[in-house]
């Protein structure tokens, strides 16, 4: 899973609730402003956008053409940051069961289970 993807899933998904604001986009340095994105993924989000029936994009021009449906917004958990994705497994793992005080977690095993690297679980078990 990687972190641009997360990035742009949720800016994505952001992107959708403005089209309930408006009857057309903003330019493309604008909306990576108010989505906190880069222009190439403001880019590769209105050809998603166009591609799915949402709009029609010509050049400057974004016009909405129909209301965001609930398919098409980016399921919730796949726009988590990898600390919330880490945190959500580790907090389930403890949860469980098996957890006692002083015990020893292993990162290798832990970031095998979610599939991340062990860099990305120490820095969060140091947090």
């Amino acid at each position: 899973m990687s972190k641009s993807n997360n990035v742009y899933k949720d800016a994505y998904n952001r992107g959708l609730r403005l089209l309930d604001e408006t009857k057309s986009l903003p330019s493309e340095p604008e909306l990576g402003v108010l989505l906190g994105v880069s222009r190439t993924t403001i880019r590769t989000i209105l050809a998603r956008m166009e591609e799915t029936g949402l709009i029609t994009w010509n050049k400057r021009s974004k016009t909405v053409l129909r209301v965001p449906r609930p398919d098409d917004f980016f399921p919730e958990e796949e726009t988590d940051t990898l600390s919330q994705i880490i945190e959500r497994s580790f907090m389930r793992r403890l949860l469980a069961g098996g957890a006692e005080p002083g015990m020893q977690i292993n990162e290798l095993e832990l970031a095998r289970e979610i599939g991340v690297g062990t860099t990305s679980v120490r820095e969060f078990l140091i947090r």
